[in-house]
């Protein structure tokens, strides 16, 4: 049999005992910037202390590749600045924003935006840009191509680099068997 003060004091010190084990938890589990500097990992911290932070990976074609902690509530434009802006303009315009399934942690492909920011800078009045600019959740992975995707004409033109000077050796020796006979 419990006195009703003693049962009181029992379950305060049993909830504050709950409650500072977990935090403890938390503590032993989590990455510090310190640690993932010293493993080579680029790890920028743009955390805000009073608000919720959430950490994305930027990787690619972008200056400064790696972990980034970001307030809640952080957009992909302003990520890319953070980031150091995209290497080359013509990346820009097939950035992915992949978003990993919360229960599992799985990539799927409905759960990749692509995003054409070479678009915001074309010479278009204000009010018609109707632009997508994602708001950024824990987890998610932003890709920007490292280089652009050639397109049929880029091929033909590096084929016809190769073609043309072979070309024009094959005729020359060619004229040259024709006009010895």
């Amino acid at each position: 049999m419990c006195y009703p003060k003693l049962c009181y004091l029992i379950e305060i010190i049993i909830i504050i005992a709950v409650n500072t084990l977990s935090l403890y938890a938390q503590n032993d589990t989590r990455v510090t910037a310190e640690e993932l500097k010293k493993t080579g990992i680029n790890y920028f911290n743009y955390s805000d202390p009073g608000k919720i932070n959430i950490e994305i990976n930027v990787l690619g074609g972008v200056k400064n590749p790696g972990k980034y902690l970001v307030p809640e509530g952080t957009n992909v434009i302003e990520l890319l600045s953070l980031s150091g802006n995209v290497l080359q303009e013509e990346t820009a315009d097939n950035i992915r924003l992949i978003r990993t399934s919360k229960q599992s942690g799985k990539l799927s492909d409905n759960n990749i935006i692509t995003l054409n920011y070479r678009e915001i800078f074309k010479d278009e009045k204000l009010k018609s840009i109707n632009k997508s600019n994602p708001v950024l959740v824990h987890g998610d992975i932003l890709v920007v191509p490292i280089t652009p995707e050639k397109t049929f004409w880029d091929i033909f033109r590096d084929i016809s680099l190769v073609i043309t000077p072979l070309a024009t050796v094959a005729t020359l020796i060619i004229s040259i068997i024709s006009l010895s006979k």
